[in-house]
């Protein structure tokens, strides 16, 4: 949570234009007003942000890569507005107006998001989101800045406690909403559904409001001290000096100058020239940043993604999957004392992690780490996860409904021995069903089946069942009976594939879909109009009514219930009972409830039936359970926030110490530029796709799912190979198996990457993106440590040679953190009484 850090260091430090200096005198009681807008506004971004993956792949229907790609446009578009609204603060608005103007368009985005999860519309939603995105970014550099103005001279330790203040009221506000948000997204049930996404982004939204009000109400009540803005913003001017410099080296002739930026020397003073210089080689080491935020800002999106595929349970409660976001700022509260306190000064000993880059690159390190641990998860997650479908390809699941088995034929779903036998009240699952080896004869299943004494009839000859082809993901088909009357009816229903039952929960949830047979109750009216059946837990109600759309999209008859209506949040116990209608009198009180125990990940196929006066069901599991714990993300959520500390911190406290006073601004301003990059990283990488599935059929594909996962050994060896082996073996299958080797054969080649248990060989695709961005990580921290190496450390410039004097060694020390917020770094030789040579000019270097 990079700018709980960052928005603490945005006081500008060149004040000696400013036209309004606050006095000195009592603690300023407008700070209270800005410390409680700033809560109130990391309450609405960090809860809307919590829940926002999962919102994507849940309501808005996108897959795992889509939410992804998504969610880092719009963190992205946050981290690159901070530029405009510095800009709009520093020399059009002030920063009073701007934090006013730009908040109001803030609220209206989250009302606007909130409002589009009741609709689940793309569009609108996005609209919300551009709102956020302008407003959060708008006003991220100017509240802290506020903030500061309101202390005058001689205010110095006040100053320091605001920024303690201000630092505690970020992660008050980022932790309390990554904990409660979820809870009101999952554990609220509201408009007819099963979650409450409105009310999950409508209290953000309504915390954003709050904000708003206390901002304008401190201005009312209290004296805010507004410095007006300058004519010239500094980033304005340092782009300005860097766009006249370059044009002129690259398109005009001018006799060459030492420096490129040397050019402009006749629109920009020496001074400034100079210290643009200096900016320019710290930007310079910025350039392999932007990697590392790639890496960390994953946890709200790839690692919450995992998280939906793992088990939060423990004891009585479960975790939900974007709650595990919460243990980030926990850790950054703890941490930050441990290593001024600790691990610093204990490395130090051993002459190690004194200097900051040095720091900064086993920060990086240890995010490599992290990923490569969060990459080994997923590898036994993999392990548990159904089939992957390529393209032209489905799921057929086909339920049989009936008290008699079913007999099957089609010599394309069958081939090897033409017909497949279903067991009454049994499911049979057809994988990777290719459409295009379907032609329109053979888009029919024939099905025979012998009914028992007390039917219509005793027999039905053999019946042809259309199937739908043209579903996108996966396919249910069930068959059963209508109620008794002059003629059997056999019912069947082709489930439209928006869907894919095979496929795991958005939410970490458990799936479910009812078939049932009214086959025994007779005084039903309206042919089951009324039947209904709820699940139950302690803590979950979901009433609903089984359906059948016929081809006109009228309610033709009753008997099936998609699994999407039932998205069952938490897995465990759980009671299913059969709503009988008043009319009925053979059902008992006593025989209408059938306990069934769904897991959490877990995708099932439950055939109800009543059978000789009681009501019973078969539970049919299609996808395994999650079985690896949530709270095994603990261990990279420690090693990653170990590197946040390492990183982010010390980056800061580097730039800051390495910058022209006058410059503070611009480089703040550039570290959020880093972080917006490095989630336009993320867009690129998973658009681009490099770690496509790829799927073999290893036999005829039909398979009864059920639970069990692999072993997590194989993942020493799938991390051996996951590099070169995968996608070398499957670039030489590719290329040769028109020739001389059978598809199934070469595909046995790629043991090391498919789990042991899968019916269908997959090699995976996230870990491998793990890997991948854990590898990228080591090779750029090389990168880095490799240019800091030939750093040349800023120095003050007075007017003669740019680089003759040294760091002042005897000016006032000032504490590091030490549970504060202030990051207004000098070049001092001491932190919290530990010597850090660090910051003599000798000792800058890697």
């Amino acid at each position: 949570m990079d700018e709980k850090k960052q928005s603490i260091d945005s006081i500008d430090n060149n004040n000696e234009d400013q036209l309004e200096v606050p006095k000195k005198g009592r603690y300023p009681r407008s700070v209270a007003f800005i410390i409680g807008n700033e809560f109130c506004e990391r309450f609405s971004y960090y809860g809307a942000k919590a829940i926002l993956v999962i919102f994507f792949t849940q309501i808005l229907r996108y897959n795992d890569d889509e939410a992804t790609e998504y969610y880092h446009i719009f963190a992205m578009a946050c981290y690159f507005t901070p530029v405009i609204g510095a800009i709009i603060a520093d020399s059009l608005l002030g920063k009073f107006r701007t934090i006013f103007y730009i908040s109001i368009l803030y609220a209206i985005g989250n009302i606007v998001l909130s409002y589009a999860s009741f609709e689940e519309e793309r569009w609108i939603t996005w609209i919300g989101l551009v709102c956020i995105a302008l407003g959060t970014g708008g006003i991220k550099p100017c509240v802290s800045a506020f903030g500061g103005d309101q202390f005058g001279p001689g205010m110095e330790k006040q100053l320091q406690k605001f920024f303690s203040l201000f630092y505690i009221s970020i992660n008050a506000g980022s932790l309390l909403s990554t904990f409660i948000t979820p809870i009101l997204r999952e554990d609220v049930q509201c408009f007819d559904q099963t979650s409450c996404y409105p009310l999950a982004f409508g209290v953000p939204a309504v915390l954003m409001c709050v904000a708003l009000a206390l901002f304008v109400l401190g201005r009312f009540l209290t004296n805010y001290v507004m410095i007006p803005p300058k004519k010239d913003s500094v980033v304005v001017q340092v782009v300005s000096c860097v766009f006249t410099s370059l044009s002129r080296k690259w398109f005009k002739r001018m006799p060459k100058r030492d420096h490129w930026l040397d050019y402009a020397d006749d629109k920009f003073d020496a001074t400034t020239i100079a210290d643009i210089k200096a900016v320019m080689r710290v930007l310079f080491l910025y350039l392999p940043l932007p990697i590392f935020w790639a890496l960390f800002d994953q946890q709200g999106s790839r690692w919450t993604l995992q998280a939906t595929k793992m088990d939060g349970a423990i004891g009585g409660y479960r975790l939900k999957p974007d709650q595990i976001q919460v243990v980030n700022p926990i850790l950054i509260i703890l941490f930050i004392p441990v290593f001024e306190y600790g691990v610093y000064p204990l490395f130090a000993k051993f002459n190690f992690l004194k200097k900051p880059l040095q720091r900064i690159v086993c920060g990086g390190v240890l995010a490599a780490v992290a990923f490569t641990i969060c990459g080994f998860f997923q590898l036994t997650i993999e392990s548990e996860l159904p089939p992957i479908l390529n393209a032209n390809e489905f799921h057929l699941t086909i339920a049989n409904g009936l008290d008699t088995e079913i007999t099957l034929t089609n010599p394309v779903l069958f081939p090897a021995e033409s017909t497949k036998t279903i067991g009454k009240y049994n499911i049979l699952v057809k994988q990777n069903v290719n459409s295009k080896d379907l032609p329109q004869e053979l888009l029919y299943l024939d099905i025979a089946f012998t009914t028992t004494v007390g039917l219509c009839s005793s027999t039905e000859p053999p019946t042809k069942i259309r199937l739908d082809s043209s579903v996108e993901k996966g396919g249910v088909l069930y068959i059963t009976e209508d109620i008794c009357g002059e003629d059997k009816v056999l019912q069947t229903y082709n489930f439209d594939g928006k869907f894919d039952i095979m496929d795991k929960p958005a939410d970490g949830g458990a799936l479910t879909a009812v078939v049932f047979n009214f086959k025994g109750i007779t005084d039903i009216p309206d042919k089951g109009a009324n039947v209904e059946f709820r699940f139950t837990n302690s803590e979950f109600t979901k009433d609903f009514k089984p359906k059948h759309i016929n081809d006109t999209g009228e309610q033709q008859y009753i008997g099936f219930v998609p699994y999407n209506e039932l998205d069952i949040h938490l897995g465990g116990e759980y009671t299913l009972e059969f709503l009988k209608s008043p009319n009925d009198s053979q059902v008992k009180p006593d025989t209408i409830k059938k306990d069934l125990d769904l897991k959490q990940g877990g995708s099932y196929i439950i055939v109800a039936h009543y059978d000789n006066g009681k009501f019973d069901a078969n539970v049919h599991n299609l996808v395994t359970p999650n079985s690896v714990s949530m709270f095994w993300q603990i261990i990279q959520y420690l090693v990653i926030t170990a590197g946040e500390i390492m990183f982010s911190i010390t980056g800061l406290e580097f730039s800051y110490s390495q910058a022209p006073a006058s410059m503070k601004s611009v480089l703040q301003a550039a570290w959020l530029l880093t972080v917006a990059f490095g989630n336009l990283i993320i867009v690129i990488i998973s658009s681009a796709k490099i770690f496509e599935y790829q799927h073999w059929d290893s036999g005829d594909g039909l398979a009864m799912r059920g639970a069990g996962s692999a072993s997590a050994s194989r993942g020493s060896l799938v991390l051996a190979q996951v590099f070169l082996f995968c996608s070398a073996v499957r670039e030489w299958c590719s290329l040769i198996e028109k020739h001389t080797i059978h598809l199934k054969e070469c595909s046995l080649l790629l043991w090391p990457c498919i789990p042991a248990h899968n019916t269908s060989n997959t090699c995976a695709k996230i870990s491998y993106e793990f890997f991948f961005f854990g590898g990228l990580m080591v090779a750029d921290m090389i990168v880095f440590a490799i240019m800091a190496y030939f750093y040349v450390p800023y120095q003050p410039f007075t007017g003669g040679t740019e680089n003759n004097i040294t760091f002042d060694a005897n000016e006032e020390k000032k504490p590091y953190l030490n549970g504060n917020a202030d990051k207004e770094l000098n070049a001092s030789t001491e932190r919290n009484g530990i010597s850090n040579d660090a910051f003599h000019e000798e000792d800058t270097k890697f």
